[in-house]
């Protein structure tokens, strides 16, 4: 019979037990886990940048699009953008007429018809559509091909990049503060130290 069964009996993984860590290992443990933390924040807070900064491309889109004279070279950039096959995401579509104006109860293609000077708008907007379409939430960590040449034409016809933008087209790192947070911030302290300088002022009267 055998005395000892615990020294020779099968045991589940987890119930072994925990490796002993020295004061320095559980440090670096926990200095991994932290930084870890700090990026999944981090990723966090780009992703949501990333989905407003959609919006305000989007909404400067449409200005453009409605302007009277379209860019110079937005024939050339049209006709290439159409050529090119991109990839769609579920739920990120956004059609030419958003971008056109186009009532939601009108009929398209009778508005179209109805406007023949906007011929090149319309080609414009559906190929500036098509490429958008392609923007996945997750865009601003795994950028398509196209992602940054075309961010960086939207900037030659007039556009400014938000932060997260910048950090695509790599004139700005993840690790840097967003300035527009930055200040917010910044202003906010201000706020705060002249809301107690005027209760101190008040208290001393």
């Amino acid at each position: 019979m055998c005395t000892t069964p615990e020294q020779h009996t099968a045991r589940h993984f987890y119930d072994r037990p925990a490796v002993e860590l020295t004061p320095e290992e559980d440090a670096e443990r926990a200095a991994e886990a932290e930084a870890a933390e700090a990026r999944r924040q981090r990723d966090d807070r780009l992703r949501d940048d990333w989905t407003a900064a959609r919006e305000v491309r989007r909404t400067w889109l449409a200005g453009l699009v409605d302007s009277k004279t379209l860019p110079k070279d937005a024939a050339r950039w049209t006709a290439a953008t159409l050529l090119t096959p991109m990839r769609d995401y579920y739920g990120q579509r956004i059609n030419a007429t958003d971008l056109l104006g186009v009532p939601e109860d009108a009929d398209a293609a009778e508005w179209a018809r109805k406007r023949p000077g906007k011929a090149g708008h319309v080609a414009f907007a559906f190929a500036l559509a098509e490429v958008e379409s392609g923007f996945g939430r997750y865009g601003w960590s795994m950028p398509a091909a196209g992602t940054v040449p075309y961010l960086n034409q939207l900037v030659a016809w007039g556009y400014t990049l938000s932060h997260v933008e910048q950090i695509v087209t790599g004139a700005a790192s993840a690790a840097d503060e967003d300035p527009a947070a930055v200040e917010a911030t910044e202003a906010l302290d201000d706020s705060e130290n002249t809301n107690q300088d005027a209760e101190a002022d008040a208290a001393a009267e």
